[in-house]
């Protein structure tokens, strides 16, 4: 069966709440949810190498000047395109509610729709793991809003990840299905 094949059906033992934040969501119903509908740029192996998800590359000559090149036709669940724009307003977001400061100082610069640079004040090891742990956010859901929380039972729920909101039931369970935009190749 096709259709059973592309749900994911996600029993939870606690309820997360009808609202989701991709930044202060804590529980674990929540956060496993968040990443079943949405990924970061990449995520690091315990090698140390990249698993791209968004990006197709993230590269540094010097340490201090990164540059992330997306994946070609990269879209949101709802079909819109996944732009450096959206990659700049998730990290300027990210800045703007961060209070470990760990981008303190670092900007970000938009070379062409595909590709944004990085730069440090200086080089700094740990930096690709940081961004790794940003999952990136549709700036055209969310620019202009008060808040950064998604209502499950409101809102279109818009990710870049391998499944997409469906249906939510509180107390008893978070539906997903297969998002036909997914790009992870």
């Amino acid at each position: 069966d096709t259709k059973t094949q592309e749900t994911f059906t996600y029993a939870i033992q606690s309820d997360t709440g009808n609202t989701l934040n991709y930044f202060t969501t804590d529980t674990r119903e929540g956060v496993s949810f968040i990443n079943m509908i949405n990924k970061p740029l990449f995520t690091l192996a315990a090698d140390g190498s990249y698993n791209f998800y968004t990006a197709e590359s993230f590269e540094t000559e010097d340490g201090v000047t990164y540059t992330a090149k997306l994946k070609e036709n990269t879209k949101w669940s709802d079909g819109q395109a996944l732009t450096a724009d959206d990659v700049i307003f998730t990290f300027d977001t990210y800045v703007a509610q961060d209070t470990t400061g760990s981008f303190k100082g670092v900007t970000f610069k938009k070379i062409d729709d595909r590709t944004v640079e990085f730069v440090l004040p200086s080089a700094i090891a740990s930096f690709p793991e940081t961004v790794s742990s940003v999952n990136l956010l549709p700036k055209h859901v969310f620019e202009g809003k008060d808040s950064l929380d998604m209502n499950m039972t409101e809102d279109t729920i818009v990710g870049n990840g391998p499944y997409m909101f469906d249906e939510y039931v509180s107390g008893q369970y978070i539906k997903a299905v297969k998002n036909p935009n997914y790009i992870n190749s």
